[in-house]
């Protein structure tokens, strides 16, 4: 007998020596005897030791029995109703003790009572949580309200303690648990999820609707849903919804400034573990629902209207100006006539360009190769890099996003918009941007990458345009004649970039380029044709 008791007390002694005020090897080994269950505690009180001694009394018993699982104490919850079963057969302490200023107690409860009290609890909970089941299986209520109810048949059983032991008949038939988590997986097995915008740009508090439907095709009604969006680091509380009769709910856009102007994951799942997370099983009941979808939010799309420059129609000289003695051969003085048309006041940027990556869910092995690259990837820089094809491309789906006619300009266009009625040589006039503060051009001494739009204001011309001349090239649609370029398909791109000297920043200076290539110091700004 005391080799048995040494055997149990070291036992205890493992697993008391993590827990603070552990109860002395002394006192386990000396109050033990075969045929119990035992807990032990100890504390600043007599009233603590006992509430500790109590508890370790329900994880023992509950744990030596079979009822719940076997993990580390800080990963258990004794529930009131676990206390409340064990309380009726351990009504007062075992033993008291005290050491210097530490209290110890224990309790204790013979198997036998135990295992008498626990078949009279397991026998009337079945009778009370079995015919509820059955209940909601042969129910006709919405789906959503018979999953919530057996969910909380299941939570009964977890809170009893009494999960891994209560079964639906003899001990060779099924756990009930099981039987319910079984039943409600399979009601959940092959449901559809959709989401209606399913995908690309949308604005704060905007309204969005998710359909559930069974495998059938039938309306998931009254089932809760757990809403989460998240954006970069952040993730805004999660709002509970729950499907209507046509197996629908509806919620909104976050309206807070970490969702604007940025990429949006939405996350729905179920939301039946929140109202008990003590049942493991749910949080893969709630997976089985997971439905994600990628969103872009770009408050500054309802600013594009503010940020362009009318330009009348009208007959126009283009090229070099008589006075500029730099212009090469192919920048000829000719005569256009346009159509009037609306030109951004700056270049794209990284933010802009983002909106468009986003909401059509472009590959970021398709993203321009500098949009994250150090000094390159500012959100209020140009977007550079850029080909001509993607700078189209984004031109089109603005065009889709504001429901107004977006294209790149012509040379012409972009020349006649850049002089702004006047025959100067530069937006602001024939002085050469060599004072530093008109242009980012190499060597300006204020930027050594691309700047933000508008960061040399005294560059600005009368119609308001910033950065019409260095800074990034940019892109036109139109293509060189054969004594500029031997390809057809180039595009001539303007401006001179933050790469290139003051005299390439006339505003006649023209360069061809590969459309397909994108570069460091390429960008592009959109014009807007008049309405009709």
């Amino acid at each position: 007998m005391k080799k048995h008791i040494y055997t149990l007390a070291t036992c205890w002694i493992l697993a008391f020596s993590t827990v603070s005020h552990a109860a002395s090897t002394d006192f386990v080994a000396t109050h033990m005897e075969a045929g119990y269950h035992y807990g032990f505690g100890s504390g600043a009180s007599e009233a603590e030791a006992q509430a500790v001694a109590f508890d370790d009394l329900v994880y023992n018993l509950l744990t030596e029995t079979g009822a719940i699982k076997k993990e580390r104490k800080n990963k258990v919850v004794l529930t009131a109703e676990m206390k409340a079963a064990v309380a009726a057969v351990a009504t007062r302490p075992y033993t008291a003790d005290k050491k210097g200023n530490i209290f110890q107690a224990s309790y204790r409860v013979s198997s036998g009572d135990w295992a008498k009290a626990e078949a009279a609890r397991t026998s009337k909970l079945a009778a009370d949580l079995g015919p509820k089941f059955d209940a909601v299986v042969k129910g006709k209520g919405a789906l959503g309200d018979r999953l919530s109810q057996a969910v909380q048949i299941d939570a009964a059983l977890y809170r009893a303690g009494v999960a891994l032991t209560l079964r639906t008949g003899d001990a060779s038939s099924p756990l009930l648990s099981q039987t319910i988590e079984t039943w409600a997986a399979a009601q959940l097995a092959g449901a559809t999820v959709s989401l209606n915008p399913k995908d690309g740009l949308v604005q704060g508090g905007a309204t969005f609707t998710v359909v559930v439907t069974t495998k059938g095709g039938s309306p998931a009604a009254g089932l809760p849903l757990s809403v989460v969006w998240s954006a970069a680091d952040v993730a805004a509380p999660a709002q509970s919804v729950v499907t209507d009769a046509k197996g629908t709910a509806t919620f909104s856009y976050p309206s807070g400034d970490a969702f604007k102007n940025t990429r949006a994951v939405l996350t729905i799942t179920g939301d039946f573990s929140r109202k008990a997370p003590e049942v493991a099983f749910l949080a893969s009941l709630d997976a089985g629902l997971k439905t994600e979808a990628p969103y872009r939010n770009a408050e500054e799309l309802a600013q594009v209207a503010d940020s362009l420059a009318n330009v009348a129609a009208g007959t126009y000289t283009v090229g070099k100006v008589d006075h500029d003695r730099r212009a090469s051969g192919n920048e000829k003085p000719r005569t256009v006539t346009v159509a009037a048309f609306a030109i951004a006041k700056g270049p794209v940027t990284n933010s802009q360009f983002r909106s468009y990556l986003d909401a059509t869910n472009v590959p970021q092995s398709e993203w321009p190769e500098y949009l994250d690259s150090d000094n390159f990837n500012g959100a209020d820089q140009p977007v550079v890099g850029v080909s001509y094809e993607q700078a189209v491309r984004y031109t089109a789906w603005l065009s889709t996003a504001t429901g107004q006619k977006f294209r790149l300009p012509t040379e012409d266009e972009y020349e006649i918009a850049a002089r702004a009625g006047q025959n100067s040589i530069f937006p602001w006039g024939d002085q050469a941007p060599t004072d530093g503060v008109r242009a980012n051009y190499s060597n300006n001494k204020k930027f050594n990458h691309p700047s933000p739009p508008g960061s040399f204001p005294n560059g600005k011309n009368p119609l308001g345009l910033n950065d019409m001349v260095g800074n990034v090239w940019q892109w036109t649609s139109t293509s060189p004649d054969a004594n500029m370029s031997a390809d057809p398909s180039y595009k001539i791109v303007k401006g001179g970039s933050w790469m290139d000297g003051p005299n390439e920043l006339r505003i006649s200076n023209r360069r061809a380029v590969d459309p397909s290539q994108g570069a460091s110091d390429i960008g592009f700004r959109v014009v807007r044709e008049a309405a009709q």
